[in-house]
């Protein structure tokens, strides 16, 4: 296609600069959501690490509750065994 006119010229000239503004324009969208979606991700590891830290804390209380759970049942264990000892003896006293 061969320009005829300095106006046609001045058109194409002004065609192409839009042309690459709405290219610049689509970079400049593209480089915000690829920003918006790693602002996304980077909450979402916080989020993961949070609920992580939640469930160990959760385990160590659990595991802490079921050995003083374990040391109390030993404790009624023992004072049941030395009542059936006391027992023993007054019956076997009688």
């Amino acid at each position: 296609m061969k320009i005829k006119t300095k106006k046609e010229k001045e058109e194409v000239v002004e065609n192409e600069q839009k042309e690459k503004v709405k290219e610049d324009g689509s970079e400049e969208e593209e480089e915000e959501k690829i920003q918006q979606l790693r602002l996304m991700l980077d909450s979402n590891m916080e989020f993961k690490f949070q609920i992580l830290n939640l469930i160990q804390n959760l385990n160590l209380n659990l595991n802490h509750n079921l050995k003083k759970m374990e040391e109390t049942l030993n404790k009624i264990g023992q004072a049941l065994v030395k009542g059936g000892e006391i027992l023993d003896e007054k019956l076997s006293t009688e």
